[in-house]
């Protein structure tokens, strides 16, 4: 991984100088420093993905087992015996 973040380093100076040189009015340094700026994507995903792996390979820590507490449900009101009527239906 170090080698690769060197390599970053050093593409990253490439462009620096280069977008430079085309600030003064050359044209080829446009062409370099896209060409340098694709170089510094492709190494970074590759790094990206690197770092993944290395990431995914740290054992996980054991938690601490959590205390269940138990839940209290409220008791349902007592039916109102006014809103248990009986609805009759006239045919």
């Amino acid at each position: 991984m170090d080698a690769k973040i060197q390599e970053l380093e050093s593409l990253l100076a490439v462009v620096k100088s280069e977008v430079a040189s085309l600030q003064k009015g050359k044209k080829a340094s446009g062409a370099r420093s896209r060409s340098a700026l694709l170089k510094i994507k492709n190494l970074a995903h590759s790094l990206r993905a690197e770092v993944t792996i290395t990431v995914k390979s740290i054992p996980v820590k054991s938690k601490k087992p959590v205390a269940k507490v138990a839940v209290v449900e409220p008791a349902a009101p007592p039916a109102s015996p006014a809103l248990e009527r009986e609805v009759t239906v006239k045919t």
